[in-house]
């Protein structure tokens, strides 16, 4: 008979903490505040200036004044050390190598820029080669697509999000690999 009371008690005191926090919940969105439609001034405070009858400055965005844009023809740029990519080789790569690479790029390109301009698959593409020259990655480019897969902490989404289960369009993965071909 005790065992009756307490599963009774335990009842009760789990349907008290569902109306004590149902009440809570209620009484914060109760009292949620609303802002008022028209700036609120404060007795004994100095109005503040309006954006509007501001003089505006060009080329400024909040505080910070920014250069006129664009910059005037013939105006003289200084060297940003910014040096084109070398093209990228195969090496001693075998055919299959390059056709797995070819595949792998391309599938970049398709699943991370599909429906972006010619200029956004490039970028990807341009992204994929860098990496794979660089020492901090892997060195095939497969390897750097599906970086991470293992650990599902992929450096490209589409590895890791299921997009490689959709069937590509034809028109999409055709374009994407005449550019994986010209990068």
């Amino acid at each position: 008979m005790i065992q009756v009371w307490l599963a009774l008690l335990g009842l009760m005191l789990t349907f008290g903490l569902v109306l004590a926090a149902q009440g809570a919940w209620r009484q914060a969105r109760r009292s949620t505040a609303v802002l008022p439609s028209r700036p609120v001034r404060l007795k004994g405070t100095a109005p503040a200036p309006i954006a509007d009858a501001l003089p505006a400055i060009d080329g400024s965005t909040g505080t910070v004044a920014l250069p006129a844009l664009p910059i005037p023809p013939g105006a003289r740029i200084a060297d940003s050390g910014v040096v084109a990519a070398r093209p990228f080789v195969w090496g001693r790569a075998t055919a299959i190598d390059r056709a797995r690479a070819m595949q792998c790029l391309t599938a970049a390109i398709y699943y991370e820029a599909g429906g972006e301009s010619i200029d956004g698959q490039r970028a990807v593409a341009q992204v994929v080669l860098n990496r794979a020259r660089h020492p901090a990655f892997p060195a095939t480019v497969c390897g750097v697509v599906y970086q991470g897969v293992e650990r599902a902490h992929c450096q490209f989404s589409f590895a890791c999000d299921g997009a490689l289960s959709r069937t590509p369009a034809v028109t999409g993965w055709s374009r994407a690999a005449q550019v994986a071909a010209a990068a």
